[in-house]
């Protein structure tokens, strides 16, 4: 019988490893050059230098603001962050469901042993009975199973991985956003206050003048509907640092004030030019972690078809047993009483009304749009990417314009001031200078926000900042769990 069953284990050991089937991820065609605005140029490359350089470039792109508060606050973010760290507890159980897969397919053993007791009824004695057993039982892998589950639980594992890289990447994007607009809110509470200031001083002028009866009540009631105005704009950029001030408490996880404590009071805005050469690989988007996820995913199902086919095909097992029985306990432990046992098992599906053919359909299917979710995620970052150039590109050209109108203005309303003092200029001339100097002032507060804003979204499209930062600590917390 033994020879039997090792004739039959190597018979089938030769068959066919089913394979997954071959995928081929495309990637749509991308721009030769992703131009921003000279000097600064974002160039796709193809040379290993240029991805190096790429790498240098995102990671650790917020360091261009110079800012330690704010470098300070995306430690204490990335610490306490609860998605974050529920991240890394999902990295964590894709590892050990992938452990499980690996020793699901190893041989198995279990040791018995038992010991029972009779009395025949209305008979006195009684007689009693041992054993002691060992088996072990083996699913050898004929087409390649195994192997197949065993790429698929890498692929999640890697994807998982892929996926904390992607939140860390949103993160960080989201909080410096967040700091920006922090500081944006504070800038524009100081402009709203010289505004009331400019306001009033105007206000004042009139109403000294109107009771001297040089002024009428007109242009008094003017200079008091433009103060109360500036007055009533104020409440809004107080509303916008509370909101900024409590999105930056939600994303430490609501638990460190400690890191808010030096951003309520104002702080410069900070600088940030960006490079004046950015050299990117033309894969780049390739390289993003949610598209890295995604293609992985793939991967996943791929296996997944294989394990279909697989499902569908014969299966053979081997398993044995050693076991001894005695009326005795200490005859159990006789080697010469053990009973040897070795059968070898081959199971096939004849019918089951098409579950299985149907179950392989239904996972070339599903790698069907797994593809075309890569590919729609690859244009989606495409998208992305574009349209924060775009939106850079616009805002940096409109720069110069800004400033030299503020310029402009700064000068034209201390003229206006000197005419007016000198009865050269009517009031409403003056109110309108003033207003013209108001809007400039505004208007480049509005540019520099959206510049920061820009480049911050141009980095996270291209999946910066992941580069130099280390997985969650929760990720390995339960590495050695004893339980």
């Amino acid at each position: 019988m033994r020879s039997g069953v090792l004739a039959a284990a190597s018979l089938l050991g030769a068959c066919a490893v089913i394979r997954a089937p071959e995928v081929t991820l495309s990637a749509p065609a991308t721009p030769p050059a992703w131009q921003v605005i000279q000097p600064a140029r974002l160039d796709l490359q193809t040379d290993t230098g240029a991805a190096n350089d790429a790498a240098n470039n995102l990671a650790g792109w917020w360091q261009a603001l110079h800012d330690p508060a704010l470098n300070k606050l995306l430690q204490a973010v990335l610490a306490n962050n609860p998605s974050m760290q529920s991240s890394g507890i999902s990295y964590r159980l894709a590892e050990l469901k992938a452990g499980v897969v690996n020793a699901g397919y190893g041989p198995k053993a279990n040791a018995g042993i038992s010991s029972s007791q009779s009395s025949p009824l209305g008979e006195s004695g009684h007689s009693s009975s041992h054993s002691l057993s060992l088996s072990a039982s083996w699913e050898l892998d004929l087409w390649g199973a195994r192997s197949a589950q065993r790429q698929q639980a890498q692929a999640s594992v890697l994807r998982a991985g892929q996926e904390v890289r992607a939140a860390q990447v949103s993160l960080l994007a989201e909080t410096v956003q967040a700091y920006i607009s922090l500081r944006i809110a504070q800038a524009n509470q100081q402009l709203a206050a010289q505004t009331i200031e400019l306001r009033a001083q105007s206000h004042d002028l009139v109403r000294w003048e109107y009771q001297a009866g040089l002024k009428t009540e007109l242009e008094q009631n003017q200079a008091l509907t433009l103060l109360r105005q500036a007055e009533a704009v104020a409440p809004q950029h107080e509303q916008s640092r509370l909101l900024a001030l409590q999105q930056l408490a939600a994303l430490l996880g609501g638990e460190s004030t400690e890191a808010l404590k030096p951003l309520a009071e104002p702080g410069a805005i900070p600088e940030f030019q960006g490079p004046q050469s950015l050299r990117i690989p033309a894969d780049v988007l390739r390289q993003r972690p949610d598209v890295l996820a995604q293609e992985l995913a793939v991967q996943e199902q791929a296996q997944s078809v294989a394990l279909a086919r697989i499902s569908r095909l014969p299966s053979f097992g081997l398993s044995g047993s050693i076991g001894t029985s005695s009326d005795l306990f200490a005859d159990i432990f006789d080697v010469d009483a053990a009973v040897a046992r070795l059968a070898g098992s081959l199971s096939a599906l004849l019918f089951d009304g098409g579950v299985q053919r149907s179950n392989v359909k239904q996972s070339r299917l599903l790698l069907d749009q797994a593809l075309l979710a890569y590919r729609s995620k690859l244009l989606t970052a495409q998208q992305e990417v574009e349209a924060a150039l775009t939106q850079l590109e616009t805002a940096r050209r409109q720069q110069l314009s800004y400033q030299q109108a503020l310029d402009a203005a700064e000068q034209a309303a201390e003229l206006a001031l000197f005419q007016y003092d000198a009865g050269l200029l009517d009031f409403s001339d003056l109110l309108t200078t003033q207003t013209a100097l108001i809007s400039a002032r505004s208007s480049l507060l509005g540019n520099r926000s959206t510049i920061l804003g820009s480049w911050i979204q141009l980095y996270r499209s291209l999946g910066g900042g992941w580069q130099n930062l280390p997985l969650p600590a929760t990720a390995f917390a339960m590495g050695d769990t004893n339980e």
